[in-house]
């Protein structure tokens, strides 16, 4: 396009896509993967094979909530499924901006027929507007290597000044990690956590990985609790392999 304004349009949006991610919001991501038995996320998340998988099946009607004293609250969390081919991630974002520069010389020519007062303003209304469907694309988006993971995306915006009491912390070695409490159920008559299956790593022993499983669960069901676990939903799955410590 020759359209100046359409071209600050662009240039708006490139600015704000900085100015979103690091000046007005923070970004919370969980990841999940599709696979419950991937050996690399075994190797890479569990010590080498001895932690769990934890499966979880989320529908329409799964609930997020942050504050356990307000079941009815909102989240305003997203469940994304990652991208990873690159063909899929140029035509999605060829596709957004595309529209957006066809609707923007449309509404330019509008305006300067309409309201010519406005017609060097509405670029900047337009940019904020669009800066939050590309910054959903972005993080949705991932390098074809880590396909494997077949990865799948949490993600909770919060704007910088928001609710800081909300924002909890973790330690490792070398860093320190905000995250945000987060309680998932199912919307049923009772409150129920969406949990499907657990797998034991395959550095675990397997008996004793089973019988602690099944102690767990009946130990946590029989708990008093706003969202409850019901055992007998939860498969346990032995991974099928065994993978030693080193």
């Amino acid at each position: 396009t020759e359209n100046k304004r359409v071209h600050r349009l662009l240039d708006q949006l490139k600015s704000y896509l900085i100015v979103y991610d690091t000046f007005l919001y923070h970004t919370f991501i969980a990841s999940f993967c599709e696979d419950e038995n991937l050996l690399s996320q075994w190797r890479g998340y569990s010590n080498e094979g001895g932690g769990y998988n934890i499966g979880m099946s989320i529908s329409d009607e799964t609930k997020f909530i942050h504050d356990i004293n307000n079941l009815d609250s909102d989240s305003y969390i997203v469940l994304r499924k990652v991208i990873y081919n690159l063909e899929d991630q140029k035509s999605l974002i060829g596709n957004f901006l595309f529209l957006l520069i066809a609707r923007a010389e449309t509404l330019d020519e509008r305006i300067a027929k309409d309201i010519p007062e406005e017609k060097n303003n509405w670029s900047s209304h337009v940019a904020l507007h669009a800066i939050n469907i590309l910054f959903d694309i972005m993080l949705t988006v991932k390098n074809p290597a880590f396909s494997e993971e077949k990865e799948w995306r949490m993600i909770k915006v919060m704007q910088k000044d928001a609710h800081p009491e909300s924002v909890n912390f973790r330690p490792n070695q070398t860093n320190l990690y905000p995250y945000i409490n987060t309680y998932i159920f199912e919307k049923e008559d009772e409150k129920v956590f969406p949990l499907r299956s657990i797998t034991y790593g395959p550095s675990h022993d397997r008996s004793l990985a089973r019988s602690a499983v099944e102690l767990f669960l009946f130990n946590v069901s029989a708990s008093k609790h706003q969202i409850q676990l019901k055992p007998h939903n939860v498969q346990i799955i032995d991974p099928g392999y065994i993978l030693k410590n080193k």
